[in-house]
């Protein structure tokens, strides 16, 4: 308890002790960046799902699968999400 407490007198009541961000001030900037955690949330999945499908046609590991949606979006100047999201919904993405 004691640590508690020179935790939050050492941080100040705006800044999150275990990670040291900034807590939202106010209702607003909480439901902004609850919106965003949950864009970044759908974003992943997707990302997930197209190495799922990389992974699955060139035989890959997730990790190598990943690296080569990663290159590609490099290599085009494009989101990575972008990518991920043509290839889940058009079952191809151009350059693979």
């Amino acid at each position: 308890m004691a640590r508690l407490r020179e935790l939050s007198q050492a941080t100040g009541p705006t800044e999150a002790p275990s990670t040291g961000t900034r807590a939202p001030r106010s209702l607003e900037e909480a439901t902004r960046h609850i919106e965003n955690l949950e864009t970044a949330l759908e974003r992943r999945t997707v990302i997930g799902q197209a190495t799922g499908l990389v992974m699955e046609r060139f035989g890959l590991s997730a990790e190598v699968a990943f690296e080569v949606l990663r290159r590609l979006s490099q290599e085009q100047n494009r989101k990575l999400h972008d990518i991920a999201a043509e290839l889940v919904s058009d079952g191809h993405a151009e350059g693979l």
